[in-house]
């Protein structure tokens, strides 16, 4: 009799020892095992697939536009017989980070005899328009139809002053939702006061200040935010906007704060059309549904 052992390998590198033991009626020896060990390897990889570019801190006086991390890279694996090997194609990026790649890689062989092109990465995070909070974004390299490299960008911004929550989402609403009412608090991270100076708004989002204080506001280092989000006449399935806050002051005069929500579709009531019958001849109804 013959033993097969199967294994579905996945497209990362692992290194990996599958294990079966059969059971027989042998005296001496009543069960073997057998071992099936494989590496297996990915057309490419990001090393490593978490890039935390750390906590930047705002204060008045930074000149950095941006700040980055050195310390990655892509690693190409190339097929054995293979002529035409991949070649890194396209890098999507959000706008909020950017990152590049070296046209030269260096070649490598591990000792297994696999073949590696590695290319150096550089990734940064742009500072613009900061908020505070902890962000995650995806960071895409191409190498072909198939072949896709990814890995997770995070990074940390502490500001001076800085809204709570960091976004706001109202949640699901439906065609004929009464407007729904969220709080914001918007706070100083240093002990300083401040002042609100204007809020602009996209829509369907309104904001006031309670109580309802005419701009600019008192100096405080609290400042509460009502925002009301009123339904839009509007198709869509997905909302989403930011509200600009300016403040006075000089080293962080704006806060932006996103804000989104989910549009239901419309509800559609059923109702039967019922046809005149005879009751004498006990016939159902037949209806439709509209």
């Amino acid at each position: 009799m013959s033993l097969t052992m199967t294994v579905n390998v996945p497209t990362a590198y692992i290194l990996n020892d599958i294990s079966c033991t059969i059971k027989t009626d042998n005296l001496e020896h009543p069960n073997w095992t057998y071992h099936l060990r494989f590496e297996s390897f990915p057309e490419a990889r990001i090393v490593p697939d978490r890039i935390d570019l750390g906590t930047y801190t705002v204060s008045s006086g930074f000149a950095s536009p941006e700040f980055g991390i050195s310390g990655v890279w892509l690693d190409v694996f190339d097929r054995p017989g293979q002529f035409e090997q991949p070649q890194p194609r396209v890098m999507e990026s959000p706008e909020d980070y950017k990152a590049t790649i070296e046209i030269n890689p260096q070649a490598m062989t591990l000792a297994n005899q696999v073949r590696v092109r590695r290319y150096n990465l550089s990734v940064s995070h742009k500072t613009g328009l900061l908020s505070a909070g902890t962000f995650v974004r995806p960071l895409t390299i191409t190498l072909g139809p198939e072949a896709v490299a990814s890995a997770s960008v995070v990074w940390t911004i502490q500001v001076p002053v800085n809204c709570e929550p960091a976004q706001v989402f109202f949640g699901s609403i439906g065609p004929k939702t009464s407007p729904i009412e969220k709080r914001g608090v918007l706070r100083s991270a240093d002990g300083r006061e401040f002042r609100i100076l204007s809020v602009e708004s996209s829509k369907p989002v309104k904001v006031a200040l309670p109580p309802k204080n005419q701009f600019p506001s008192l100096p405080s280092k609290v400042h509460f935010l009502d925002l009301t989000l009123e339904m839009p006449d509007e198709s869509s399935r997905f909302l989403a906007g930011s509200v600009r806050i300016q403040i006075d002051r000089d080293d962080f005069p704006n806060v932006i704060l996103p804000w989104s929500a989910s549009v239901r579709k419309d509800e559609r009531r059923a109702s039967v059309e019922t046809s005149e019958v005879d009751v004498s001849r006990d016939q159902t109804s037949t209806g439709r549904m509209q």
